[in-house]
């Protein structure tokens, strides 16, 4: 079984919270084999994932899931940008 543990340290924990909750919807429908828990540890979100299955998988779980954070991120950051304004 293969494990990975991704940190990633945010600005305040209304961003990560915010972040992990746009991405739970990504976390319930995932291949066979894997299985994801996210939590958050003070402004940190923290995601691990279990695998059981080929390594070409959990890389490309791993890339769909960072391209989703990168996507919510980056609304996050405009929507804060025109809340300013």
């Amino acid at each position: 079984m293969d494990e990975v543990e991704l940190k990633i340290h945010l600005e305040d924990r209304a961003k990560a919270l915010a972040l992990l909750k746009a991405l739970e919807p990504d976390n319930r429908i995932l291949p066979s084999g894997l299985t994801m828990r996210s939590e958050l540890s003070g402004s940190t979100l923290i995601i691990r994932i279990e695998s059981n299955v080929k390594l070409e998988t959990l890389l490309n779980t791993l890339d769909d899931l960072l391209m989703c954070f990168s996507v919510a991120e980056k609304c996050l950051r405009s929507v804060e940008a025109k809340m300013e304004t």
